[in-house]
């Protein structure tokens, strides 16, 4: 894939998924969460696969400074080079698919690492480092998460959900592993 999606999670939080949101999205999309920045908090439904448009959810403050900063992002993340997006969504896609497979543990563990170290090119993170098992139940994996540690030690993570097939990128473990949670949190906050 050639295609950079780093600027995405530069201070923020995204989950890749392909549940229907409401009644307007039932396709491939990204939830952006910003961390650590004058919106913090705010939530952007971004669909990848249609030409929705973004939706914009618990803003706070400079509402139209923010919504076409991020406009802008956006459209330089995935309307550059439309081949590179569509192949992108392919391979999402496929990834996401991939957790309906039967698979031995072994089997599974590998194909998780092989999914992260594919999204990792495409969101320019640094050398692999680790990958750990989040959650098991039964002998079944549920959720994974890979480990991307740059040179100053920093780390990015790659979450995968299994059952609810999704996968959360960012640097902060606690929001990735408390997403529904923060979501839930700022409900109040729809704009």
């Amino acid at each position: 894939m050639a295609i950079d999606l780093s600027p995405l999670i530069s201070g923020q939080t995204i989950r890749i998924d392909n549940h229907r949101y409401d009644t307007k999205f039932d396709g491939l999309h990204v939830h952006k969460i910003m961390n650590n920045n004058y919106y913090n908090g705010a939530e952007i439904l971004i669909p990848i696969d249609t030409d929705y448009r973004l939706t914009f959810r618990k803003l706070k403050g400079k509402k139209k400074l923010i919504k076409e900063k991020i406009q802008s992002e956006i459209n330089n993340a995935f309307k550059k080079d439309e081949k590179a997006t569509h192949k992108f969504v392919k391979e999402i896609l496929s990834g996401i698919e991939m957790y309906s497979f039967d698979m031995t543990k072994q089997e599974r563990i590998l194909s998780l690492i092989r999914f992260a170290k594919s999204l990792a090119t495409v969101f320019k993170l640094p050398k692999y480092l680790d990958s750990f098992v989040r959650k098991e139940i039964d002998g079944k994996i549920k959720s994974y998460i890979s480990e991307f540690k740059d040179e100053y030690g920093k780390s990015t993570y790659i979450f995968q959900d299994i059952d609810n097939k999704e996968i959360i990128i960012g640097k902060n473990l606690n929001i990735i592993e408390n997403w529904d949670d923060i979501i839930n949190k700022f409900e109040s906050y729809k704009s």
